[in-house]
């Protein structure tokens, strides 16, 4: 019988764990492995004592606990955490014929500290009758502009997604993969969301054309007992990329016996059992994985597929570059970025929407060029253009689906009161947020979705927010299912009075009481109550012979706090702006953090310039700031060009102080 314990259980381990026993934390939840647990006891009389958890808290936790640990064996999947393991000196090397015999060279580590147990292909489901697979080769051939809007994948930050990338990584350079993950990103047939079967069913859906994916989650689709996800797996096809070139990349769990295990032996000989034919085979047969040792025979699932060549790169070559220097900053910065996204409100026509900040990027040493959206560029046009978010939602939301639920809620009309409410059948809230063939199982989608808004709310908006399930009737009937969403914005009151004290301090000036009320309370939702003071007594004190209400409105529009008086205030009209160029504001300043240019997004002063600037440059003129840090001169340049392209141009230079 195996103990399966929370991680808030961790500590009672050591008081489970006893002589002739191998102690084992395991990443792995599959029946195949409860049934090779139960055989090796039988077979040895060595009693298995299992602890599950996630694989990064395993690894803090084998780390945290050190010499006493109680762990002998850990197992998880993928080589990055693998990896980890081994770099944090976790695991220890071990000397077995056994293990060298069963696993192949680059399965295994080039000390022993770690063996591969399982193999998953990361490969390509693509729709048959919208796809020529004579148009696919590699991975990076997704990166090509035929299949624009046609790819997806799950998120970058999943394991199986990173390792994939620092293959790439390992094998072409990171030139090569950032030009990748680029092509791909701007391929995506909508944002990455859902796990592996999801990417499948949307795939059959006819959502996208082709999904990156391990073969697992096929294999486990054709074998199981749902009849609609059987359908779905028999009505595409799979490829295997890289045939000409590298292989197709191998996703792995495995094992190593950690640096204080009380139990080598033992351990040393779990980890055999685990490699032997009758094992792997079990493993193959229950989860449709391909097994290591060779010997050992695939399921008849995984056989039909027919023979494929492997990437056979050694493996710690890949875990190099599984992390945060390059894998996520290459792929997540580009893909979360692209998700950022500018909302509109037409005051004129009660239109909403959205449009990309950027549309391109280049990174040519110290130098990033990033293209603006045409979109933006004609917005400055148009003279309503504004947006009612706070911009730190805007900015720092987690979950996509978070902005539309904003907007849904400004398009009520109620978002200018303290608390409202709106209701929605499940269809219809999946509709809204694209979810149609995603998360069949209503507790998925409140996992995956639903808490995800909730928080992203709860910190980063005015809005507390909560999304209730009203249960009517039959709940496993999705169309009579409700959710009721729930908001407050807990600012608002503040606003108010705030807004009145600032109205009192014009001393009588202001003539249309309503109009300015809602410019301040606005602006102070928006840009906060300091910025908005500043423009007042600026307001009050350079204001002549234009009536007060006009002039206010155009100081808080245009920042004219930042300028002394004799400035031309025409100069710096960028009309209601300010949330926007917030939100690129927090963009660029990312991209500078992350090409260690310097942190310069706290300095309002240079940036508030900067994009009064951006916005209000007429064709054909160029525009540039420079700024210190310690030891870099940072230029940020703009060239606007109405029938060209409109670039942001971040470079760096090398200084000494005199």
């Amino acid at each position: 019988m195996i103990k399966k314990l929370t991680v808030g259980a961790l500590v009672l381990a050591s008081s489970l764990f006893a002589s002739g026993e191998v102690n084992v934390y395991s990443q792995r939840h599959y029946d195949s492995d409860k049934i090779l647990l139960k055989q090796f006891e039988e077979k040895t009389g060595i009693k298995v004592n299992v602890v599950t958890a996630k694989a990064e808290e395993l690894v803090a936790k084998l780390a945290i606990e050190g010499v006493n640990t109680p762990a002998d064996v850990l197992i998880t999947a993928d080589i990055g955490n693998l990896y980890e393991a081994k770099d944090k000196k976790l695991l220890q090397s071990i000397e077995s014929k056994t293990l060298s015999e069963n696993i192949p060279a680059h399965l295994r580590d080039d000390k022993n500290e770690w063996f591969a147990l399982t193999k998953r292909a990361r490969v390509f489901v693509y729709n048959p009758s919208k796809v020529d697979p004579s148009e696919l080769s590699d991975y990076l051939s997704l990166a090509n502009p035929k299949f624009k809007g046609k790819v997806i994948t799950r998120s970058s930050t999943a394991a199986y997604n990173k390792s994939l990338l620092a293959s790439i990584i390992a094998h072409n350079g990171e030139e090569k993969a950032l030009e990748f993950t680029k092509g791909l990103v701007n391929n995506f047939a909508f944002d990455p969301k859902g796990g592996d079967r999801d990417q499948i069913r949307a795939v059959a859906a006819g959502d996208a054309d082709i999904a990156i994916v391990n073969t697992y989650y096929l294999g486990v689709m054709l074998n199981g007992e749902d009849k609609k996800d059987v359908e779905i797996a028999k009505s595409l096809k799979i490829f295997f990329p890289a045939q000409q070139t590298t292989g197709t990349h191998m996703n792995i769990s495995g094992a190593g016996v950690t640096h204080y295990s009380k139990n080598k032996e033992n351990a040393i000989k779990f980890i055999e059992f685990l490699s032997s034919v009758e094992a792997q085979e079990v493993f193959a047969e229950a989860n449709q994985e391909f097994p290591v040792n060779p010997k050992a025979k695939s399921s008849a699932i995984v056989s039909s597929w027919g023979k494929f060549k492997e990437d056979t790169i050694q493996l710690n070559e890949v875990g190099k570059y599984y992390d945060y220097k390059t894998s996520i900053i290459l792929f997540d910065f580009l893909e979360k970025l692209s998700q950022k996204r500018i909302s509109y409100f037409f005051e004129n026509s009660k239109n909403f929407g959205s449009f990309p900040i950027i549309s391109s990027f280049l990174l040519e040493e110290n130098t990033l060029n990033i293209t603006i959206s045409e979109e933006i560029i004609e917005s400055r046009k148009l003279n309503t253009f504004y947006s009612m978010i706070n911009p730190l939602s805007l900015v720092y939301f987690k979950n996509s689906h978070s902005h539309t639920i904003f907007l849904e809620i400004i398009n009520s009309n109620n978002y200018d009161r303290e608390e409202g409410e709106l209701e929605f059948s499940l269809e219809q809230f999946k509709t809204l947020l694209n979810l149609n063939n995603l998360y069949p199982r209503f507790y998925d989608m409140e996992r995956k979705v639903i808490n995800p808004i909730i928080e992203d709310f709860n910190l980063y908006s005015n809005y507390k927010l909560n999304i209730t399930k009203i249960k009517n009737g039959d709940s496993k009937i999705s169309k009579i299912i409700k959710l009721k969403i729930s908001y407050f914005d807990n600012k608002l009151k503040e606003i108010r009075s705030i807004t009145n004290g600032l109205i009192n301090m014009s001393k009588g000036k202001i003539s249309n009481y309503d109009y300015v009320f809602n410019l301040i309370s606005n602006s102070i939702k928006l840009e906060g109550y300091e910025y908005v003071l500043k423009n007042l007594k600026y307001a009050l004190v350079h204001h002549q012979n234009e009536n007060f209400d006009v002039f206010l409105e155009k100081a808080i529009k245009n920042d004219l706090s930042l300028y002394k008086a004799n400035k031309d205030d025409n100069t710096f009209v960028i009309s209601k702006m300010v949330t926007s160029t917030n939100m690129l504001y927090e963009t660029i300043s990312d991209m500078l953090i992350k090409l260690k240019l310097g942190d310069i997004s706290k300095d309002n002063d240079f940036f508030s310039l900067f994009y009064r600037k951006l916005y209000i440059l007429k064709d054909g003129e160029n525009y540039a700031i420079k700024y210190k840090t310690d030891t870099t001169l940072i230029k940020v340049s703009i060239n606007y060009h109405k029938n060209e392209k409109s670039i942001i141009k971040i470079e760096k230079e090398n200084f000494t102080n005199n």
